[in-house]
């Protein structure tokens, strides 16, 4: 089992793209503060940046076209 702050977050700024959450208590389950930080923010960084669902829609359509070509 690896110890928290052994843990480490991806952010959205690539001059600093790992940070490891900070306020994080013994009794905090990781998870949890990640997608609450998400939302909420409060992290030293932004760990997330809202994706439009109608790209993310395209981009599985083209990968499932390229793994269709590619059989």
């Amino acid at each position: 089992m690896l110890e928290k702050e052994s843990i480490m977050f991806s952010t959205t700024n690539s001059s600093n793209q790992y940070i490891h959450m900070k306020n994080i208590k013994q009794s905090n389950n990781l998870r949890d503060v990640y997608l609450r930080s998400i939302t909420l923010g409060g992290q030293k960084e932004e760990i997330y940046k809202e994706t439009s669902s109608l790209k993310i829609a395209r981009a599985f359509r083209k990968a499932g076209r390229c793994v269709k070509n590619n059989e």
